[in-house]
């Protein structure tokens, strides 16, 4: 179930075979591919002849809804009881399916890089979907009460659950 989403994926000019494919997470897909510094890693990729993978941010792009845009559109959404995080590992996970039933990637040769909110989503994506290898974090939200929008939601549930420390149990190992 759920909603479409829609994911851009980018190939380079000669694929390199057995390549990666790597997902890179900031704000909006577009904004997050096309835009330095937030494209330096899937610039180096691209490079290198791999694919390159971006989706919108909760509350971000496509993505902003009722609950607003951004951080405040993410607090809001949680206020409402809306799990944003649940649900971007789910699209995640659908951009991996799409992926490798194209034949764009292989299970065990994805990866995941984020900046800030990227960084923090980044987290989530290796921790619900174990054919993604590895993620790098620049400058991650690790704990999100520590950010002025979630400040007052340190015992939402859905806050709580989303919180990177939350996260261990699934990516030791």
């Amino acid at each position: 179930g759920g909603l479409p989403r829609t994911a851009l994926v980018r190939a380079p000019e000669r694929v390199t075979p057995g390549g990666c494919l790597l997902i890179e997470l900031a704000l909006d897909r577009r904004y997050t591919l096309d835009t330095p510094p937030y494209n330096s890693v899937s610039q180096i990729f691209l490079a290198a002849g791999h694919r390159v993978a971006s989706l919108d941010m909760p509350q971000h792009g496509e993505l902003a809804d009722a609950h607003g845009e951004g951080l405040p559109g993410i607090a809001a959404a949680a206020v409402a009881g809306v799990d944003v995080f649940a649900q971007f590992r789910r699209t995640a996970r659908a951009l991996v399916d799409a992926c490798v039933a194209r034949g764009w990637a292989l299970p065990g040769r994805v990866v995941v890089c984020g900046t800030s909110r990227g960084g923090h989503m980044a987290l989530h994506v290796l921790a619900g979907d174990a054919r993604v290898l590895a993620a790098a974090a620049v400058a991650p939200v690790t704990h999100l009460p520590a950010v002025t929008e979630f400040a007052a939601l340190a015992d939402h549930p859905v806050i709580r659950r989303a919180n990177a420390d939350a996260l261990v149990p699934c990516l030791a190992g």
